[in-house]
Protein backbone atom coordinates (compact mmCIF):
# COMPACT_ATOMS: atom_id res chain seq x y z
CA UNK A 1 0.00 0.00 0.00
CA UNK A 2 1.49 3.46 -0.94
CA UNK A 3 0.16 6.99 0.56
CA UNK A 4 1.00 9.96 -1.05
CA UNK A 5 3.06 12.30 1.26
CA UNK A 6 0.68 14.73 2.39
CA UNK A 7 -1.28 15.86 5.67
CA UNK A 8 -4.71 15.03 5.55
CA UNK A 9 -6.99 16.26 8.89
CA UNK A 10 -9.96 14.37 8.00
CA UNK A 11 -10.12 10.46 7.15
CA UNK A 12 -12.04 8.05 6.04
CA UNK A 13 -12.38 5.13 7.96
CA UNK A 14 -12.94 1.64 6.24
CA UNK A 15 -13.82 -0.41 8.88
CA UNK A 16 -11.40 -2.59 8.78
CA UNK A 17 -9.56 -1.92 12.28
CA UNK A 18 -6.20 -3.84 11.47
CA UNK A 19 -6.13 -2.43 8.15
CA UNK A 20 -6.76 1.12 9.19
CA UNK A 21 -3.83 0.49 11.92
CA UNK A 22 -1.44 -0.91 9.67
CA UNK A 23 -1.61 1.44 6.54
CA UNK A 24 -3.85 4.32 7.28
CA UNK A 25 -7.41 4.94 7.08
CA UNK A 26 -8.18 6.39 3.21
CA UNK A 27 -8.35 9.76 2.15
CA UNK A 28 -11.70 11.24 3.42
CA UNK A 29 -11.10 14.18 0.36
CA UNK A 30 -9.28 12.18 -2.34
CA UNK A 31 -8.75 9.44 -4.90
CA UNK A 32 -8.08 5.78 -4.04
CA UNK A 33 -7.07 2.77 -6.78
CA UNK A 34 -7.77 -1.05 -5.10
CA UNK A 35 -5.36 -2.32 -8.03
CA UNK A 36 -5.23 -6.25 -8.43
CA UNK A 37 -4.62 -8.62 -11.04
CA UNK A 38 -7.44 -10.90 -11.99
CA UNK A 39 -8.55 -13.46 -9.57
CA UNK A 40 -7.43 -11.63 -6.96
CA UNK A 41 -10.77 -10.70 -5.66
CA UNK A 42 -10.88 -6.58 -6.21
CA UNK A 43 -14.94 -6.81 -5.95
CA UNK A 44 -15.22 -9.07 -3.38
CA UNK A 45 -13.07 -6.41 -1.54
CA UNK A 46 -14.90 -3.53 -3.00
CA UNK A 47 -17.98 -4.49 -2.13
CA UNK A 48 -17.17 -5.50 1.78
CA UNK A 49 -15.22 -1.97 1.97
CA UNK A 50 -17.97 -0.28 0.79
CA UNK A 51 -20.46 -2.47 2.90
CA UNK A 52 -18.43 -1.05 6.04
CA UNK A 53 -18.06 2.43 5.03
CA UNK A 54 -21.87 2.55 4.53
CA UNK A 55 -22.24 2.00 8.34
CA UNK A 56 -20.97 5.61 8.42
CA UNK A 57 -21.63 7.66 5.73
CA UNK A 58 -23.55 7.71 2.34
CA UNK A 59 -22.07 6.11 -0.18
CA UNK A 60 -22.45 5.22 -4.10
CA UNK A 61 -21.42 2.18 -5.57
CA UNK A 62 -20.83 2.23 -9.60
CA UNK A 63 -20.32 -0.49 -11.15
CA UNK A 64 -19.54 -2.15 -14.59
CA UNK A 65 -21.52 -5.54 -13.75
CA UNK A 66 -24.22 -5.80 -16.30
CA UNK A 67 -27.54 -5.78 -14.32
CA UNK A 68 -27.73 -4.32 -10.62
CA UNK A 69 -29.74 -7.79 -10.01
CA UNK A 70 -25.89 -9.35 -9.88
CA UNK A 71 -23.80 -6.69 -8.21
CA UNK A 72 -26.87 -6.98 -5.41
CA UNK A 73 -26.03 -10.66 -5.01
CA UNK A 74 -22.64 -10.09 -4.85
CA UNK A 75 -23.93 -7.77 -1.39
CA UNK A 76 -25.80 -10.89 -0.04
CA UNK A 77 -23.40 -12.95 -0.76
CA UNK A 78 -20.77 -10.53 1.06
CA UNK A 79 -23.35 -10.30 4.43
CA UNK A 80 -24.23 -13.59 4.64
CA UNK A 81 -20.89 -15.74 3.50
CA UNK A 82 -23.23 -17.70 1.34
CA UNK A 83 -20.83 -18.75 -1.83
CA UNK A 84 -22.44 -16.36 -4.97
CA UNK A 85 -22.56 -19.26 -7.26
CA UNK A 86 -24.63 -20.57 -4.55
CA UNK A 87 -26.79 -17.66 -4.47
CA UNK A 88 -27.32 -17.50 -7.93
CA UNK A 89 -27.86 -21.26 -8.99
CA UNK A 90 -28.76 -23.50 -6.20
CA UNK A 91 -32.23 -23.38 -4.31
CA UNK A 92 -31.96 -21.83 -0.52
CA UNK A 93 -33.65 -23.63 2.39
CA UNK A 94 -36.32 -22.80 4.47
CA UNK A 95 -33.76 -21.15 6.98
CA UNK A 96 -31.16 -19.76 4.13
CA UNK A 97 -34.43 -18.07 2.30
CA UNK A 98 -35.20 -16.48 6.08
CA UNK A 99 -31.54 -15.82 6.55
CA UNK A 100 -31.88 -13.71 3.24
CA UNK A 101 -34.68 -11.75 4.21
CA UNK A 102 -33.09 -10.76 7.63
CA UNK A 103 -29.96 -9.77 5.19
CA UNK A 104 -32.20 -8.01 2.85
CA UNK A 105 -33.24 -5.94 5.64
CA UNK A 106 -29.58 -5.01 7.05
CA UNK A 107 -29.01 -3.76 3.57
CA UNK A 108 -32.10 -1.24 3.67
CA UNK A 109 -30.54 0.33 6.82
CA UNK A 110 -26.94 0.80 5.22
CA UNK A 111 -26.30 4.03 3.88
CA UNK A 112 -26.04 2.19 0.29
CA UNK A 113 -27.28 3.36 -3.62
CA UNK A 114 -25.66 1.24 -6.72
CA UNK A 115 -26.00 2.28 -10.21
CA UNK A 116 -24.93 0.21 -13.01
CA UNK A 117 -26.31 2.76 -15.71
CA UNK A 118 -23.96 5.69 -15.96
CA UNK A 119 -24.85 8.13 -18.61
CA UNK A 120 -23.47 7.80 -22.36
CA UNK A 121 -20.28 9.87 -21.92
CA UNK A 122 -18.39 11.69 -19.78
CA UNK A 123 -20.01 15.47 -19.10
CA UNK A 124 -23.58 13.61 -18.69
CA UNK A 125 -21.89 11.23 -16.10
CA UNK A 126 -19.98 14.06 -14.36
CA UNK A 127 -22.95 16.14 -13.70
CA UNK A 128 -25.73 13.66 -13.04
CA UNK A 129 -22.77 11.80 -10.67
CA UNK A 130 -22.18 15.49 -9.00
CA UNK A 131 -26.00 16.18 -8.81
CA UNK A 132 -26.67 12.72 -7.40
CA UNK A 133 -23.92 13.50 -4.44
CA UNK A 134 -25.39 16.41 -3.76
CA UNK A 135 -28.73 15.04 -3.31
CA UNK A 136 -27.44 12.56 -1.31
CA UNK A 137 -25.00 13.80 0.42
CA UNK A 138 -22.57 10.92 -0.55
CA UNK A 139 -19.58 10.93 0.98
CA UNK A 140 -17.85 7.78 -0.49
CA UNK A 141 -17.77 6.95 -4.00
CA UNK A 142 -17.07 3.63 -5.79
CA UNK A 143 -16.31 2.28 -9.43
CA UNK A 144 -16.14 -1.15 -9.76
CA UNK A 145 -13.82 -1.80 -12.35
CA UNK A 146 -12.63 1.74 -14.02
CA UNK A 147 -11.69 -0.46 -17.83
CA UNK A 148 -15.05 -1.69 -17.69
CA UNK A 149 -16.57 0.94 -16.87
CA UNK A 150 -15.42 3.70 -19.08
CA UNK A 151 -17.05 1.15 -22.00
CA UNK A 152 -19.93 2.32 -20.85
CA UNK A 153 -19.27 5.75 -21.51
CA UNK A 154 -18.28 7.55 -25.12
CA UNK A 155 -15.30 9.01 -26.70
CA UNK A 156 -13.70 10.90 -24.88
CA UNK A 157 -12.47 8.15 -21.99
CA UNK A 158 -13.14 9.21 -17.98
CA UNK A 159 -9.64 10.26 -17.09
CA UNK A 160 -7.95 9.48 -13.47
CA UNK A 161 -7.34 13.60 -13.23
CA UNK A 162 -11.26 14.16 -13.86
CA UNK A 163 -11.85 11.55 -10.52
CA UNK A 164 -9.31 13.60 -8.63
CA UNK A 165 -10.91 16.37 -9.58
CA UNK A 166 -14.43 15.50 -8.85
CA UNK A 167 -13.62 14.33 -5.27
CA UNK A 168 -11.45 17.73 -4.68
CA UNK A 169 -14.89 19.87 -5.85
CA UNK A 170 -17.44 17.69 -3.91
CA UNK A 171 -14.88 17.19 -1.61
CA UNK A 172 -15.60 13.10 -1.32
CA UNK A 173 -13.65 9.95 -1.30
CA UNK A 174 -13.64 8.58 -4.33
CA UNK A 175 -12.48 4.66 -4.21
CA UNK A 176 -12.03 2.99 -7.47
CA UNK A 177 -10.79 -0.76 -9.00
CA UNK A 178 -8.51 -1.55 -11.70
CA UNK A 179 -6.96 -4.40 -13.07
CA UNK A 180 -2.66 -4.41 -13.02
CA UNK A 181 -0.56 -5.84 -16.12
CA UNK A 182 0.30 -9.39 -15.49
CA UNK A 183 2.94 -9.12 -17.54
CA UNK A 184 5.75 -9.57 -14.36
CA UNK A 185 3.77 -12.85 -13.51
CA UNK A 186 5.98 -14.34 -16.45
CA UNK A 187 9.11 -13.85 -14.15
CA UNK A 188 10.22 -16.03 -11.11
CA UNK A 189 10.21 -14.79 -7.47
CA UNK A 190 6.66 -13.87 -5.26
CA UNK A 191 5.13 -12.13 -8.66
CA UNK A 192 4.20 -9.24 -5.80
CA UNK A 193 2.37 -6.18 -8.08
CA UNK A 194 4.23 -3.08 -8.10
CA UNK A 195 3.31 0.35 -9.75
CA UNK A 196 5.33 -0.80 -13.02
CA UNK A 197 2.13 -2.93 -12.79
CA UNK A 198 -0.18 0.01 -13.47
CA UNK A 199 -1.55 0.40 -16.65
CA UNK A 200 -2.52 4.13 -16.75
CA UNK A 201 0.63 5.89 -15.45
CA UNK A 202 -1.93 8.79 -14.71
CA UNK A 203 -2.59 7.07 -11.71
CA UNK A 204 0.25 7.28 -9.55
CA UNK A 205 0.23 10.99 -10.47
CA UNK A 206 -3.23 11.71 -9.09
CA UNK A 207 -4.30 8.86 -6.86
CA UNK A 208 -3.64 10.28 -3.16
CA UNK A 209 -3.66 6.12 -2.15
CA UNK A 210 -2.39 2.95 -4.20
CA UNK A 211 -3.96 -0.27 -2.49
CA UNK A 212 -2.68 -3.45 -4.86
CA UNK A 213 -3.86 -6.53 -3.34
CA UNK A 214 -2.06 -9.86 -3.93
CA UNK A 215 -2.69 -13.45 -2.82
CA UNK A 216 0.14 -16.00 -2.99
CA UNK A 217 -1.52 -18.90 -2.88
CA UNK A 218 -3.02 -17.71 -6.26
CA UNK A 219 0.47 -18.72 -7.48
CA UNK A 220 1.03 -22.02 -5.51
CA UNK A 221 3.49 -19.81 -3.04
CA UNK A 222 3.19 -21.34 0.25
CA UNK A 223 6.46 -19.93 1.72
CA UNK A 224 7.77 -16.12 1.49
CA UNK A 225 11.02 -16.23 0.07
CA UNK A 226 12.32 -12.91 0.94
Amino acid sequence: LLERGKARPVQLNSGFKDLDQAYGALPATGLTLIGARPGMGKTLFMVQLALQISREVPVLYLTGERTTFSIGHRFLSALSGIELYRLLREKLSADGLEAMHAIAGQMKNRHLFINEDPAGNVKDFLESTTTFIREHKIKALFIDDFSTFQQYLQVPKLTCQELHELAQTENISIIFSDNLSTFSESFGGAKRPSLYDLRDESIERFADKIVMLYRARHYGITVDEE
